[in-house]
Order: C-alpha cells, then sequence, then structure tokens
C-alpha cells in the first residue's frame, strides 16, 4: 500500500464539551464527510473531491437529535437517527443529495419506547445499502432488522438478530451482492464483572429471509465489533479475550450460510476493537486502519489483509500529532480513504488521507 498525497485537515474546532462523532461515505464520485458534536445544533457536512481536497465549505443537513448514521446508495445520502418524543423514541429516515438538500421529508419508521438512543450511532441505529433502498438495524429490547426503499417506505417488516441475545450491544451492519450482517458482542453478562461474551454474526438475504446466525466466540470482548460484506461472503471481526495482549479474531462466513472459518489478524491489528469502522472489503482483500493502543500513543498504521487475516505487505506507518480516534475506511476500486480524529488542547481534529492498495 502507499498513501497520496497529504492529510487534509477537515475539521478543526474550538474547545467542545460534547463529544464528536463522524462518518465517511464514497458516492461513487466524492467523498462526503458527516459529523456533529454532541449537544450542538446541527448534523453537518463536507465534500470532498475524488483527488482528496475539500469542496466548499460545511453544508447543514438537518437538526442534531442523538445518533445518526448515513450511508450512500440509489443516487442519495440516506440517514437515520432517534427522535425522542414524549414517553415513545421514533425511528427516523431521510435522505438528501449530494449537496445535502433533501430528497424527502423526513420519515417516522417505528415508534417505541423500547428503541435504544444514545448520542453516537453505538448502539443504533445502523444503516448499510441495498439495491433499491437500505437496510437498518437497532436495538429494541434485541437487534431488530427492517429494509425500506429509497424514499423511506417499508419494504420488509422488522426480523430479530440473535435470538439469544442478552444485553444491549453495539451494533455493526453492512451488505453487499443480495445479503445484509449484522454483528455484535453479546453485553449481557451471564456472571458479575464479566468482560467478555459472545459474538455474533447473523446474515439475511434483501428480503431479510435468514441465511444464518453464527456464535463465533464465547470469549469475546465486550465493545465494537465489525461486520464487512462482500460479494463472496461476510467477514466478521472483533477482539477475543479481554487480557491486554488479545487478538483480533476474523472470520468468514460462507454466503449461504454454513460453519464459519475463524483466524487470529496478524500484527499490528491487536487490542480492543476501534471505533468505529476501521476496516474495509477492497476488491479482494481488506483494509484497516489501527492506532497505536496505549494511552497517549501516538501514529496510525494501515495494513492490507487477506481473508484469512494474513498481512499482505508492510503496514504504512502514518505519524499523528496526537493520540488517533474515531477510525472510518472507505475503499473502492484500489482506492482507499480514511478519517481520523486528534483531540488537541480541548477541541477536535479531523484529518482525511487517501491511499492506494498496490498490486
Amino acid at each position: 500500500m502507499e498513501l497520496i498525497g497529504s492529510p487534509l485537515l477537515l475539521l478543526d474546532t474550538p474547545p467542545a464539551t460534547g463529544n464528536l462523532y463522524t462518518t465517511l461515505v464514497w458516492t461513487g464520485q466524492q467523498y462526503l464527510f458527516v459529523w456533529r458534536i454532541f449537544g450542538t445544533e446541527s448534523v453537518l457536512m463536507q465534500r470532498i473531491d475524488a483527488s482528496g481536497q475539500a469542496v466548499g465549505g460545511n453544508i447543514r443537513l438537518r437538526d442534531y437529535e442523538n445518533a445518526c448514521d448515513v450511508v450512500w446508495g440509489g443516487g442519495r445520502l440516506g440517514a437515520v437517527w432517534v427522535r425522542e418524543h414524549g414517553a415513545r423514541n421514533d425511528l427516523m429516515f431521510q435522505a438528501f443529495d449530494e449537496l445535502g438538500r433533501p430528497l424527502v421529508d423526513p420519515v417516522t419508521l417505528r415508534s417505541s419506547p423500547d428503541i435504544a438512543i444514545d448520542g453516537s450511532v453505538l448502539y443504533g441505529p445502523r444503516i448499510a445499502a441495498i439495491d433499491g433502498g437500505f437496510a437498518i438495524a437497532w436495538n429494541e429490547g434485541g437487534v431488530a432488522v427492517a429494509t425500506v426503499n429509497l424514499d423511506g417506505r417499508a419494504m420488509q417488516q422488522p426480523v430479530t438478530a440473535g435470538a439469544r441475545l442478552a444485553g444491549t450491544p453495539p451494533l455493526s451492519l453492512s451488505a453487499a451482492a443480495g445479503r445484509i450482517a449484522v454483528g455484535f458482542v453479546d453485553n449481557g453478562p451471564p456472571t458479575a464483572g464479566a468482560r467478555t461474551g459472545v459474538m455474533f454474526a447473523s446474515t439475511f438475504s434483501a428480503d431479510l429471509a435468514p441465511l444464518g446466525d453464527a456464535s463465533l466466540d464465547g470469549e469475546a470482548l465486550f465493545g465494537m465489533a465489525q461486520v464487512v460484506a462482500t460479494d463472496s461472503g461476510v467477514l466478521a471481526l472483533w477482539t477475543h479475550s479481554s487480557s491486554p495482549d488479545a487478538r483480533v479474531r476474523i472470520a468468514r462466513l460462507p454466503p449461504s450460510g454454513g460453519d464459519a472459518t475463524i483466524a487470529d489478524v496478524a500484527a499490528p491489528v491487536a487490542g480492543p476493537y476501534r471505533y468505529l469502522s476501521p476496516a474495509a472489503w477492497n476488491g479482494d482483500h481488506v483494509v484497516v486502519l489501527w492506532d497505536g493502543g496505549n494511552a497517549g500513543q501516538t501514529g496510525l498504521a494501515l495494513s492490507r489483509y487477506a481473508p484469512s487475516g494474513e498481512r499482505q505487505g508492510a503496514s504504512i506507518d502514518l505519524p499523528t500529532a496526537a493520540a488517533a480516534a474515531r477510525l472510518y475506511v472507505t475503499a473502492h476500486d484500489g482506492t482507499v480513504g480514511f478519517i481520523w480524529s486528534e483531540e488537541v488542547r480541548g477541541g477536535y481534529q479531523v484529518y482525511f488521507q487517501l491511499a492506494r492498495s498496490c498490486p
């Protein structure tokens, strides 16, 4: 792998009391960086061209209302979030064009007092693009998955992922080639003080017919995990055990269910799985962005892996001025775009970088 150009400073905020939430999407022509700070008024978007240059300034998408996840699909930016509405919470959807202009009015997909709500998208809702619409996953007394069309009208009613779930876990959602995958580590501990649970990966067809509900690891570390749907199946990544030198594992799930193949991911990827989306599929390999891991340690490593977890070539080391966090990777046609944040003097700085996967 090789870097393309220098890091682009996307965001440099003054000291802030609220947490920062960031997302990066590729539209097929440009990147969209979507961000918000907890307690502020707006969800904002910055355009980045294919060469890694910022286009214009920040665009206001909509009011800030708790967790908000976005994805590009069907020529539009689909957004889901949760709105507090008295004794119940509303699961909301809206679509925008590449300039942030609304294509439809906000749509209420579902209302329930049991819909989980949070400032980040850690516990949902999550959104992924499918043919003709979007898949959505959220916590509602269990993990629920539904599909909507490009305007937010229901295509398939909600189904349950991970029927044996005991807690309210962080969620990962991905879709490709007519398959939808949801991954999570059950954070309902069987005993007090437990730090590990079961890593689940549930897969569905585009019409939400179940393809498999895999229990991959009974000693997975609580917290983040990630599923990555590909043209040939689904990959799941998570951290095994709570030991300081815990390994990240990768599982290959066959397209139509069946037993998964599980292996450790080679260094430098190790320790707790990173927030929010540090891995992306790039045609025939996985690209992973990883920070130093130890408190205060600076620098990033960008690595290329086979689905077996074997590293392909040397990692690229990218220096940072402060500890890096909020990792988000996109990949297409051999090109990788990624963002990370650094906290400087109480404020946030977010950088964008391009890289290339060499044959």
